[in-house]
């Protein structure tokens, strides 16, 4: 980026309910399969989606590190190999698993596919909006929170300033490539903790850029 690039950064935090986009997708893809391409197989969409929102409601009700993520991966795939081991053996029958697989009857209408997606999706395009009224600028002489419909601003120094990025979500960070960025000025002895910023690792880039230029425009002065 060119110093005329950088001469100003905006950054937005999110809410935690952008993590269920993944769910508002795929249940709109199985209404449209439902309603265009029967099948026979609502059964197995059922239990699909069911599979997936199971999984979208755990990343966001929970911090999946890096170490936790592997972990419980780890832990999973141990314990389908043991069962499959000493299924072997008919130590642990495999008929009740595979017929309570086979038993469930989880079939939702195509509306109910619909209005899941559209309930998320107005959610999440009501919180993106929120957004609009409430974001942070940095520009090479000052840090400022614009936050309420009226642009009520708050002025921090850039002088001084310290920031950090950390990946505390790995599947946040894959979804969204994004993470929490930390600001914090000595002057002010405030920290400011921004949660689910997207793609925080450019962000941070861009900061480390513009931090660098202002040093050398001190370092010119002096």
């Amino acid at each position: 980026m060119s110093h005329k690039e950088l001469e100003k950064i905006v950054i937005r935090s999110y809410s935690k309910i952008i993590t269920l986009l993944p769910s508002a997708i795929v249940a709109l893809i199985i209404g449209l399969i439902q309603q265009y391409l029967p099948t026979h197989i609502e059964n197995f969409l059922g239990t699909v989606f069911l599979v997936i929102l199971f999984f979208n409601i755990l990343v966001t009700a929970f911090e999946f590190t890096e170490s936790k993520t592997f972990g419980l991966i780890s832990l999973g795939i141990i314990v389908v190999l043991l069962y499959i081991i000493i299924s072997q053996y008919n130590i642990v029958p495999s008929a009740p698993l595979i017929n309570l697989v086979e038993s469930l009857n989880i079939v939702l209408s195509t509306q109910a596919y619909y209005g899941f997606a559209t309930i998320i999706i107005i959610v999440c395009f009501l919180s993106w909006l929120s957004k609009r009224w409430d974001y942070w600028i940095i520009e090479p002489n000052q840090v400022t929170h614009r936050t309420g419909l009226f642009g009520k601003r708050e002025r921090y120094p850039t002088h001084g300033m310290r920031y950090g990025v950390e990946i505390k979500d790995i599947f946040e960070y894959i979804l969204f490539g994004s993470g929490t960025l930390t600001l914090y000025f000595p002057g002010e002895k405030r920290i400011f903790v921004l949660p689910l910023v997207p793609r925080v690792k450019t962000i941070e880039a861009a900061i480390s850029k513009l931090l660098g230029i202002i040093e050398v425009e001190e370092e010119e002065v002096s």
